[in-house]
């Protein structure tokens, strides 16, 4: 949190109240409840602003796409009311081939590459790891206005979400897709896949002056689904696509002609935030389990027993373990032939 003289001091204007700048940390585990941030990266520290020449952060918009104009945006507005919710970012996705983390930001229209290789010291600057940039933007895609090397006509995203590299060996490997949801005044929303453009080093390439290429999607797809929140889309390894259109509680999947394959419609219209679709076999998702060995610690007790409880109740999420009788249903038998078992033995 920013507080109103830290937000101008950094070259914000026309504001009346704090600013909520995003980050993203990195947490090692150290125990069940317990972690250690051992990596971070703040937007605040890769601003730029063109409104106050004696000012912090002072300098052409346009000169840097790899810095964020402070005074992008309306504070107080969209989903987090009259908060600072600035950034609204929604996903966080990582391509450990590339060591780079790409992020999607609902209320800045666009998505945005950053560095992973660097030291927290590093993403704070502007050098440093694989990329020699720092923390800085690496790449950025969906709005140039942003970086006054566009206009309004030229905007290809409105509030997105979910964006995500298309895994190795899938269709379209190593490009993004994503969520464009269109915004509350749009009747439709997209499926947008994306080429990145790179050199023959892997690098980023943006000319002189103009915007971030590709200038469209390769790959776009729409109609009879809309969400003004949410959602997300996933290139499956049968060359698919596996969509969530939030609201109403929308999943489909499609085949690059534009052909639906698959689709379930929530049946009291719930919200469903993002889907995945699991293409392994159940046995290679769960680990192998005892039956009614809910919490996987290979022992029987009134732990399974409450899981198994709140299983049939709809509290919690059904496991393999927890049908012990294993005739395909979770019920109150599970319970009564568990708690036999446990109290003869």
């Amino acid at each position: 949190r920013k507080s109103l003289e830290e937000a101008q001091d950094a070259g914000r204007v026309n504001i009346n109240g704090e600013m909520w700048p995003d980050k993203i940390v990195e947490i090692q585990p150290t125990g069940l409840t317990t972690g250690t941030v051992v990596w971070e990266w703040h937007f605040w520290d890769h601003l730029i602003q063109d409104n106050n020449e004696n000012g912090a952060n002072y300098g052409i918009v346009a000169d840097h796409p790899e810095l964020l104009d402070i005074n992008l945006g309306n504070i107080g507005g969209g989903p987090g009311g009259t908060s600072g919710d600035w950034n609204h970012l929604n996903c966080v996705s990582y391509n450990s081939d590339r060591d780079e983390i790409v992020l999607s930001s609902r209320h800045m229209n666009e998505f945005y590459v950053i560095d992973h290789s660097t030291t927290t010291a590093e993403a704070a600057e502007h050098t440093g790891g694989n990329s020699g940039m720092g923390g800085d933007i690496l790449y950025r895609w969906g709005n140039p206005q942003n970086y006054d090397r566009g206009n309004n006509a030229q905007q290809q995203l409105v509030a997105p979400h979910g964006v995500n590299w298309i895994n190795s060996g899938f269709l379209g490997e190593g490009n993004f897709i994503l969520f464009n949801n269109g915004g509350n005044q749009s009747n439709t929303s997209y499926v947008y896949e994306i080429i990145p453009p790179l050199d023959e080093n892997g690098n980023y390439l943006i000319i002189d002056n103009a915007a971030f290429g590709p200038v469209a999607p390769v790959w776009t797809f729409s109609g009879g689904f809309h969400s003004p929140m949410q959602s997300g889309a996933f290139r499956l390894p049968n060359g698919n696509t596996i969509v969530t259109s939030t609201q109403g509680g929308y999943i489909f999947e499609v085949e690059i002609n534009g052909s639906i394959v698959w689709e379930y419609n929530h049946p009291e219209g719930n919200m469903i935030a993002r889907a995945q679709k699991f293409t392994l076999p159940l046995d290679a998702i769960f680990p192998d389990f005892i039956a009614g060995d809910t919490n996987y610690d290979g022992e029987l007790n009134i732990y399974d027993i409450i899981y198994i409880a709140d299983v049939n109740l709809g509290y919690v999420n059904w496991t393999p373990p927890s049908d012990y009788n294993q005739d395909g249903n979770v019920n109150f038998s599970d319970i009564l032939d568990l708690i036999s078992f446990i109290f003869n033995n």
